[in-house]
């Protein structure tokens, strides 16, 4: 082993005799940070609080330490750059605002060496903080199981927030992109509030989804809370959607029908689309056992181009059943037939 090794080996022995990590960088600088993970352990959201990560460079030239990235603006070093004399020891000096975290908390921070002359980078470290956060806003469940359940009975369920300020709720609504849910949220009290959750469209079959609620006291992108269940019928469709693909305007009104295996056809009151221009028949087929045949027309001159976006209802006063259209008219702008 050269002497230089040997040197490098013994203050690697001695870092480790005093807890440090020692890292080797180039043209044989070494810094090292003393316990570069720090450990909040159960904070209040509302606390501002600040931590000073000791750092030492082991090398005999001096560096500049830089603040160069951070994966949230809520962790960050006070000052950007600070020069570091060789052989000496600094420390950096970060601040963490948890105002709008929620629950066991990781954030991180790249400190960088550098070389004060030209700026070459010769040696990253991550510094990183970790807590768990008691939000500002307390939002219970946050996952809804609705388990199985009839289309008929569209089911709801609420959701409660508790803040610790009246301010936290300002701004407080709910949204989803899921077109079977429909959510609303209110307040019942300065601090409290509820968003109520109902299958609006409860088509057939499993369905895991979810809403985001969003209000000053929670995280820019808003809270998801969990939506799961499974709407189920006792008839049995040969298929959970009704199929036409691409639909042809020039073709006039087109046609497509699934079977429902024990549906009777003298027992439906309601057979529908929520497009009035779409035509739905019933029909009873030859054997009693077969059940019924629900028939759907388009007419994709008095449609709007594009992905069909409709549902057909089929019910009797004690069930129901949602169906989705799935396919596309043609827009006449990308026709060029004569």
């Amino acid at each position: 082993m050269t002497r230089r090794w040997r040197g490098l080996a013994g203050l690697a022995g001695l870092a480790g005799a005093t807890a440090l990590v020692v890292v080797r960088v180039h043209a044989g600088r070494l810094v090292s940070v003393e316990a570069p993970s720090w450990q909040c352990g159960t904070i209040d959201a509302s606390a501002v609080l600040q931590h000073s990560y000791k750092v030492r460079n082991w090398s005999a030239e001096p560096v500049r330490l830089v603040a160069a990235q951070t994966d949230c603006s809520c962790f960050a070093a006070t000052r950007r750059t600070s020069d570091l004399a060789g052989g000496g020891t600094g420390s950096v000096l970060v601040t963490f605002d948890p105002a709008l975290a929620n629950g066991p908390t990781r954030r991180r921070l790249v400190l960088r060496a550098t070389s004060p002359v030209s700026g070459e980078p010769l040696q990253s470290v991550v510094l990183e903080v970790r807590a768990n956060v008691i939000p500002r806003v307390v939002v219970s469940p946050l996952a809804i199981d609705f388990g199985e359940f009839d289309a008929v009975s569209g089911p709801r369920a609420s959701v409660r927030l508790v803040a610790d300020h009246p301010d936290d709720l300002d701004g407080l609504r709910a949204t989803t992109r899921d077109g079977r849910l429909s959510v609303m949220a209110h307040r019942t009290a300065p601090t409290q509030a509820v968003a109520v959750v109902r299958v609006s469209q409860p088509l057939l079959g499993p369905f895991d989804t979810q809403l985001r609620l969003y209000c000053r006291g929670v995280a820019k992108g808003g809270l998801p809370v969990a939506v799961r269940g499974e709407v189920c019928s006792p008839w049995q469709p040969e298929d959970r959607e009704i199929f036409f693909g691409f639909l042809r305007r020039q073709a006039g009104p087109q046609a497509a029908a699934l079977r429902v295996k024990g549906l009777q056809a003298d027992e439906i009151t309601v057979a529908r689309s929520d497009d009035r221009t779409i035509i739905v028949t019933t029909r009873a087929l030859t054997a009693s056992d077969q059940g019924s045949l629900v028939q759907v027309t388009v007419d994709p001159r008095r449609v709007p181009p594009g992905p069909l976006q409709a549902v057909v209802r089929v019910a009797t006063p004690e069930h129901s059943l949602l169906v989705p259209l799935v396919g596309t008219v043609e827009d006449p702008r990308d026709c060029h037939c004569p």
